[in-house]
């Protein structure tokens, strides 16, 4: 009975086995699914395109050699007895480190002259160039530095643009063994639409490699107006700022005189509407 039973039991997985080997190539189709997992022609079934890595062995690999990524920024203000030599100053110590500005701007304002640089510098020398600059000022008035680590989304764009590219390379694969008009068309959009994913990824790993290796500082410097170092001007710059905020106070309430008269009529009406009720 035992035997007997083993062999039933044989027989049973015997037939149930080839169930288990057989696969759907889909009819030769390919709409309404990913590029990645796109099914393979019929004409090209004895060529099926391998499973896609699902990014682990490629990630393990990548993740051995990446170095930490972080994206580093900052702003510095202070105030300089001469906003265009300290202008020029600032200029010549970027390019001392390599740097480059990569916005320029002055402001005149009613107290002061100001001036605001954008530079990048390479983030090895960020901060050498951050003490050298906070030692020629003696004192910031306001400092924020920042840092931003972004090597898991490093990581992340290198695994899928590689998996990508290794998804692509198998459908140049198939599209070399491709037969008929419509299998090369349909390799062909698949291996477009990847191309043009890859293309995307590459562009925001640039984006962010560049964001990586020169940090950006933010520089701002004014000059006080020397008619404002005393308490009297500044008393006087004040009442004569406060009279001339009064001037277009008023000329703003008359330029709204048709909303002023419709409010004045509204009243009057509801006060004779009330008095005729009483």
């Amino acid at each position: 009975m035992a035997i007997l039973v083993m062999l039933l039991a044989t027989s049973a997985c015997d037939d149930r086995l080839p169930g288990l080997q057989q696969t759907d190539t889909g009819g030769g189709s390919f709409s309404g699914i990913a590029p990645d997992r796109a099914p393979v022609p019929e004409q090209m079934a004895a060529t099926p395109v391998p499973a896609a890595d699902n990014g682990v062995n490629a990630g393990n690999s990548i993740a051995d050699v990446i170095e930490p990524k972080v994206i580093r920024q900052g702003e510095v203000m202070f105030e300089t007895s001469n906003v265009v030599e300290t202008r020029d100053f600032l200029l010549d110590l970027v390019r001392r480190f390599e740097g480059y500005t990569s916005s320029d701007n002055q402001y005149r304002l009613h107290d002061r002259l100001e001036a605001q640089l954008i530079v990048r510098v390479p983030s090895s020398n960020f901060d050498p160039l951050l003490t050298e600059l906070e030692g020629r000022v003696g004192r910031f008035e306001s400092k924020s530095i920042s840092a931003s680590d972004v090597t898991e989304e490093y990581l992340d764009l290198s695994v899928r643009i590689q998996i990508k590219k290794e998804t692509e390379q198998r459908y140049r694969e198939i599209l070399s063994q491709a037969k008929s008009v419509k299998d090369i068309l349909e390799v062909e959009r698949y291996i477009s639409q990847l191309r043009s994913d890859i293309e995307s990824l590459e562009g925001r790993l640039n984006y962010l490699a560049n964001r990586v290796s020169y940090s950006t500082l933010t520089i701002r410097c004014y000059q006080l107006n020397p008619r404002m170092i005393g308490f009297s001007s500044r008393l006087s710059v004040a009442l004569n700022d406060g009279w001339n905020n009064f001037i277009w106070f008023v000329l703003g309430v008359i330029a709204l005189w048709p909303f002023l008269l419709a409010g004045i009529l509204l009243i009057v009406v509801l006060l004779l509407i009330g008095r005729l009720k009483r």
